[in-house]
């Protein structure tokens, strides 16, 4: 049975009435802090828009007493990845710790328990890759180069938003691609 069939038709109705999929959460940086704060305080308007009860049962962080803007998450901390990985009372398994180790190895082990349905990527610690990294052997998962940047079509592409926006902030307008925003206008 998949994850998601396991949460919507096992776990019975959550907080607002309906089946609920329990969530672990591997990192709480920047993404994995925002998804957080999202699960804790958002939880019933996304309940009512998606027909689906999100709870947030556990949050992997590196360290446990780094103060974290995220209201309620202190309860929820635990310094044991794979501890999360490996509990059979959570649905999905949600990374966004960043870096290869030990992510890597905590989405190999989500990918074979079940708690991450599946995995199209396409960035590899090394390209091309020295080896197999285990994931090549998964049925759940689709791995492609790393070169959609490498295409004529998108070479051309990004020229011309760059020329285009560097004629721009030459005649005081802003830039339309600027990366950093904190200064998209530059005189």
């Amino acid at each position: 049975m998949s994850p998601s069939a396991s949460a919507s038709e096992d776990a019975g109705p959550g907080t607002w009435g309906r089946p609920t999929v329990r969530v672990g959460l591997l990192g709480c940086g920047n993404v994995g802090s925002a998804l957080a704060r999202m699960l804790l305080t958002d939880a019933g308007r996304i309940a009512e828009r998606t027909g689906v009860a999100l709870e947030l049962v556990k949050v992997a962080v590196r360290s446990a007493s780094k103060e974290r803007d995220v209201p309620g998450v202190e309860r929820l901390i635990t310094t044991d990845p794979f501890g999360v990985v490996r509990d059979p009372a959570i649905d999905v398994v949600v990374e966004v710790m960043g870096g290869i180790s030990p992510a890597r190895d905590l989405v190999l082990e989500a990918l074979r328990s079940g708690h991450l349905g599946g995995a199209a990527l396409d960035v590899r610690e090394k390209e091309p890759p020295a080896g197999k990294s285990g994931l090549e052997d998964l049925d759940n998962v689709i791995m492609a180069p790393h070169i959609g940047a490498f295409t004529a079509e998108s070479q051309t592409r990004t020229f011309e938003a760059v020329a285009g926006d560097v004629d721009r902030i030459l005649s005081g307008q802003p830039a339309l691609s600027f990366v950093n925003m904190a200064s998209p206008l530059r005189t």
